[in-house]
């Protein structure tokens, strides 16, 4: 009998980071780099060119044309398509490892009873096939006698595990790798959702689009929408200012390395600024055809069948 699974076709699933050949961290970074290309000016300017010499000219910047090139090639366009969409065409491929995804099992049962050919045999077999189709990742061959209580036995192991792991574990090389950093997953939203109030409000003042954009908490009981002045307020209003101009440009930042295939980073690159105007069209646009989708799905009530 079949089960359906409840959540709507363009909601990512645990299953969608594994394939047969190829698996991948459940990792948010992965849907943030894909938002942040979403939002980054020269990303957004490949994808209305036509060929790289074009796109070349119209950057003005030829090393960094060159590599916004090749990330447009290989990640395509994230504009007109839901986000799980685009993983399984283009994520997974790209971020994941081109092998059957390591499991922890029993390789074999030794016994007494047991003729050691056989055992060698079926050591060999694993080595063969199983093994070989994770990649030959590092793992331990571990003997564990049996007839220990299980206390004893998690014990040990865990003293084999912490001494295992005292030596480098090879990483297996991904076409597209994330940056190794401790940017924070409410810093990287936060200068998102910057990007598009500033958007849906070009001409608002910047401590009212910090507000909308809730990037503070000490500093965010102010109405967004006030037109009356109160001096006692202007503290505030300048702390937010601050703020929202100092996390705009490292939004920025973080969109053009993006669009290099650098996620996540500030490191200071040349830049185009943000064509909000211009953004802010892309983005309704692309809201009102998630929003028609959305919409097509339910009135037909498609689920997901998995046998």
């Amino acid at each position: 009998m079949s089960k359906i699974d409840k959540k709507p076709p363009w909601k990512l699933r645990a299953g969608d980071f594994s394939k047969s050949k190829v698996h991948a961290p459940q990792d948010w970074r992965f849907q943030m780099f894909f938002e942040y290309l979403r939002i980054s000016p020269s990303y957004n300017l490949a994808s209305e060119c036509k060929n790289e010499a074009e796109f070349i000219k119209a950057l003005g910047d030829k090393e960094k044309a060159r590599k916004v090139w090749k990330t447009y090639q290989d990640i395509g366009n994230v504009y007109g398509i839901f986000y799980r969409d685009w993983w399984l065409k283009n994520g997974l491929r790209l971020f994941g490892t081109q092998t059957a995804k390591p499991i922890t099992k029993t390789v074999l049962r030794l016994s007494h009873a047991k003729d050691s050919k056989s055992n060698i045999q079926n050591l060999i077999q694993y080595l063969e096939t199983d093994y070989a189709k994770q990649g030959e990742p590092d793992s331990l061959l571990v003997s564990i006698p049996l007839g220990q209580k299980r206390v004893k036995i998690m014990k040990q192991l865990k003293l084999l595990l912490d001494d295992a792991y005292k030596e480098p574990i090879y990483e297996p090389k991904t076409i597209y790798q994330l940056t190794k950093n401790k940017m924070q997953y409410r810093r990287l939203l936060g200068g998102l959702r910057l990007a598009y109030f500033q958007c849906y409000k070009p001409n608002d003042a910047l401590w009212r689009v910090a507000l909308r954009a809730k990037i503070s908490h000490s500093h965010g009981k102010l109405d967004p929408d006030s037109k009356t002045k109160d001096r006692t307020l202007n503290s505030s209003k300048k702390v937010l200012t601050f703020m929202a101009s100092r996390l705009m440009t490292d939004t920025l930042f973080i969109a053009e390395n993006a669009a290099q295939g650098n996620f996540p980073s500030v490191d200071e690159t040349s830049v185009k600024s943000f064509d909000t105007a211009y953004l802010g069209q892309k983005i309704k646009k692309n809201n009102a055809w998630e929003k028609t989708q959305k919409a097509n799905f339910s009135a037909l009530n498609i689920g997901v069948s998995f046998e």
